[in-house]
């Protein structure tokens, strides 16, 4: 009998479990945003490239929770949160996973991940190259109305941004710790009826500041050109009268 128990209070449990229901307004979306990389940085073009993961939990409907009850391994979710678009992408992909069934307290959760991977356009400030500081950012719009959902920072992470790049990767660039900004993004549409409609899409704007090592430069120029200034000094201890070794000396430092 002991068996037969504890199907009975996983069902119990399971009926417990809070979904959502039209009448509690739009879904709460809650998100998780994790910067991998940032690469590919040209100051020339104004491009840089990154790769982000934009992680998403919400709660499930009653319709939702019968077919997971019913078929937890075929289940497909009758809802889920559109893939993102970023306005300055030269090029981009979004991957997107399966739609995960978890449990979040009290409440029967939907879970994906979108991974954003692309080239984007940014305008660099090289006035005061190389004691300059750039701002890389990524406005992720999800192009449904707010009416139908609002974006939450996550309840289960103490960070709902992160970056996880190794440094060692850019050392060019010294980076702070990543901002997000929750807001939207005002769009006219034209009905059916010809009349003209505001919407607001759910906008999550990340922004990347880093400041240029110019350490690296005092490395690469500074010092290099001290190292050539010094072997051209040695050019004096040659005779002058062996000029044809004094021509070599000179221009190997350059090669």
């Amino acid at each position: 009998h002991r068996p037969r128990c504890c199907i009975v209070c996983a069902m119990a449990s399971t009926d417990e479990l809070k979904v959502w229901d039209p009448s509690h307004g739009p879904r709460q979306v809650f998100f998780d945003v994790v910067v991998k990389l940032v690469y590919d940085i040209d100051n020339v073009k104004q491009v840089f490239s990154s790769i982000v993961l934009v992680r998403l939990q919400w709660m499930l409907s009653d319709k939702e929770k019968a077919a997971w009850s019913k078929n937890s391994s075929g289940f497909q979710a009758q809802w889920k949160p559109p893939n993102v678009e970023i306005p300055n992408a030269l090029e981009m992909t979004v991957d997107e996973s399966r739609v995960e069934v978890i449990r979040l307290g009290s409440m029967l959760m939907g879970k994906c991940t979108q991974t954003v991977k692309g080239t984007f356009l940014e305008v660099m400030e090289l006035e005061n190259f190389p004691f300059d500081s750039q701002e890389f950012s990524l406005k992720l719009i999800f192009p449904e109305s707010d009416e139908h959902f609002h974006l939450q920072p996550a309840v289960d992470r103490p960070e709902c941004v992160r970056m996880t790049q190794d440094m060692k990767l850019l050392p060019e660039y010294v980076f702070s710790d990543p901002i997000a900004e929750l807001g939207h993004t005002k769009l006219k549409e034209l009905s059916e009826k010809f009349t003209v409609k505001d919407l607001r899409h759910p906008t999550l704007t990340i922004r990347l500041k880093a400041s240029r090592s110019w350490m690296s430069y005092l490395n690469k120029v500074v010092i290099t050109l001290a190292l050539v200034s010094i072997a051209a000094m040695f050019a004096f201890m040659i005779p002058r009268a062996d000029l044809a070794d004094r021509l070599p000396h000179m221009t190997t430092p350059f090669l």
